[in-house]
Formats: structure tokens, sequence, C-alpha cells
């Protein structure tokens, strides 16, 4: 039986103009992958991602320290979130340099995804690479995902969903080798901060008016909910409007216990870390 070590912070007033809230949950695995950077104007959340080569590095693993890495580049960090992301990006490469890691296959690297912001007086500045996602929601109940995401996942679910799901593909030959080669496509095909200089060629980065917006959610892929683009999004802004940032994990957790094979919801594991915060907006600004 799994079971879940979950930090879920109370909202907490940073200033007079927001308050937040904060969701940290490990999953299935046995290390949680996921970070969180909270200061008083700039907020992210990363989803690390291990090698396939397994092993330990001061008992952790490739992918967390890659996630927390970003994490506290971003925290203390100067200079916009660009320049963070690059500086981000070469300490994740020297710190594999530093623990002997062959850099030459896709494979063997470590990776993380991340969605962050950073708050001005009138304007929201963001940055967003890989599977992490940035949702603002606005006073008139509209919302929207600000940054892409690429579905570079779709083929090898596909492929575990024709094997039978999760426990008789696990160690099936076919899916290794189809994880392999996607791995081997990352900073190709799609984008996640592994310290190749490639990864940064991918990085979205924008400024949006602060006006209008009434919540905003950042998140790792671990707190989706069932149902492509829309369908999915209306789902968690249901959820998080009902209850905050608990009552949308709740609603994820309900969901992966109905399906622990992975069947009907083709998805890694039963349950993926989860990482997420929330800002409510008390007070905008006329921009």
């Amino acid at each position: 039986m799994c079971s879940l070590q979950t930090s879920l912070q109370e909202p907490v007033s940073y200033t007079e103009d927001y308050f937040v809230e904060s969701l940290l949950e490990q999953g299935s695995s046995a290390v949680n992958e996921d970070s969180l950077s909270i200061t008083a104007d700039v907020f992210g959340v990363y989803d690390g991602s291990t090698s396939l080569v397994s092993c330990k590095y001061s008992g952790s693993t490739g992918g967390r320290i890659a996630a927390d890495l970003a994490a506290e580049t971003f925290a203390r960090g100067k200079g916009t979130l660009a320049m963070r992301a690059t500086v981000a990006n070469r300490a994740i490469w020297q710190k594999m340099e530093q623990e002997g890691v062959d850099r030459s296959l896709g494979e063997n690297l470590w990776a993380t995804s991340l969605a962050v912001i950073k708050i001005h007086r009138n304007s929201i500045e963001w940055c967003a690479l890989g599977d992490c996602r940035l949702l603002f929601i606005y006073g008139d109940g509209s919302y929207r995902q600000i940054n892409r995401v690429e579905d570079h996942d779709r083929q090898t679910l596909a492929l575990m969903e024709s094997l039978g799901g999760l426990s008789t593909s696990r160690k099936h030959p076919r899916m290794r080798q189809q994880i392999i080669e996607v791995r081997r496509r990352m900073n190709i095909d799609y984008g996640v901060l592994t310290g190749e200089e490639r990864a940064l060629g991918f990085l979205q980065t924008g400024l949006e008016p602060r006006a209008g917006i009434v919540d905003m959610l950042l998140f790792s892929d671990g707190l989706l909910l069932p149902g492509e683009g829309q369908s999915g999004l209306g789902k968690m802004v249901k959820a998080y409007q009902n209850g905050g940032l608990a009552a949308l994990r709740e609603d994820v957790r309900s969901w992966q216990n109905s399906d622990p094979d992975c069947i009907s919801w083709p998805r890694f594991k039963k349950h993926d870390d989860a990482s997420a915060i929330s800002l409510k907006i008390l007070s905008n600004i006329d921009c």
C-alpha cells in the first residue's frame, strides 16, 4: 500500500495584495522529485525527472537534485526569470559533472520541468518549461492556461494501454525501449531543463497584465485531472474554487484510487508526485 506524504500549507498572506497556498505531496515512488520555491514575489513549482540509470547521490535522485537546484536558483537569483533559468540550467550540468554522470546519452541526464512567476506592480512575469502548468483565473469567470505543453508521452501511454495497463507493461522490454527513445528526444522534440544549452530554446516566457486576475495556479502534472484540454482544466478550476488546493488534491487522488492499474486513465504510476502553489489576489491594480 502506498502511503502518501503530504505537505499542505494553509493560505498565508505575504502582502496585503494576495494569499498564498502550497501543496507538496510524494506519490508512489520512494523519493518525491517535485520541489517548490516561495519568496515574497517569486513562486515556482518544479517536477524533477531522474535518469533511467538507478543511481542515488547522497540519498537523493538526480531528478530531485535537478528540481531543488532550479528552485534554489529561481528563489535566490537576480535578473529576469529567463536569466535565472539559464543559471539553473548551468548548475544542473555542473552538478552532473561533479557526480560523474555520463552526459552523452539522454537517458542518463537529470531533468526538471518548471513553472515560475514573478509578481510586479502592474504585471506578472512568467516562464515555463516541460509539463508544469500556469493557470490564471479571471474576475469574469474565465480561465486560461498560460503556457503550452507538448504531449510527448502520448505514444508511450498508448503502448502501456495496449500492453494491458501499468502492472503488465512495467517490465515489458518494449515499454523500456520506448521510454529510452522518448528520453533521447529531450530538447529536440520537447524541452526540459537538463543542463544542455538547447534546453533554453524551449523556454517559454512572457509578461501578463495583472488587471483582472483573481487567482493564479502553478502545478506539476501530478495534479492534473482526467480530460483533454479545457475539459480537464475546467474540472480543476471547479475543484479549486470549491475548496482550494486541498479539494483539488482530494479529487485527483480519488480518481487515481479508482483506477489503480492506470487503465481508464493512462499514466506512469498510480500516484505521481504533486506540487502546486495558488495565489489569490486580494487587491487588483488598474493597469
